[in-house]
């Protein structure tokens, strides 16, 4: 489905029902012939709503979903690409933001979310 060569806009797919299913719901006007809900089985469009979190300009590497930043409530997605970002997505006020929180030298995989610092809010 995604070509390496090409420079791939991966999309951010967030299953309703099981992330917080108020939050999401399908943009007005998205979709349409050879997009990635016309790929999704007619009987996951009927039980998951999604929308495009965040379009990247290059291969996303690894994603994680979790209530890492104490600053926004609910859950947030951090994912880690080839242009050595690692961004931060978070729902607020009908849309979702997106956000480069870190720059690396290097190839990053996968990101891992856990409370290292039990002390500290957030995980």
């Amino acid at each position: 489905m995604f070509g390496k060569t090409a420079k791939t806009n991966i999309v951010l797919v967030v299953m309703a029902t099981l992330f917080a299913s108020s939050l999401f719901t399908m943009a007005p006007g998205a979709g349409g012939e050879g997009s990635l809900s016309e790929e999704i089985p007619a009987l996951f469009r009927v039980l998951f709503d999604h929308q495009v979190a965040y379009t990247a300009g290059d291969t996303i590497d690894g994603v994680e979903v979790a209530d890492f930043d104490p600053d926004h409530p609910g859950l947030e997605i951090v994912s880690v690409d080839r242009n050595l970002k690692v961004v931060e997505s978070y729902y607020q006020n009908g849309s979702w933001i997106s956000q480069t929180i870190w720059q690396s030298q290097g190839q990053m995989l996968t990101p891992a979310v856990g409370d290292l610092i039990p002390h500290h809010p957030g995980e």
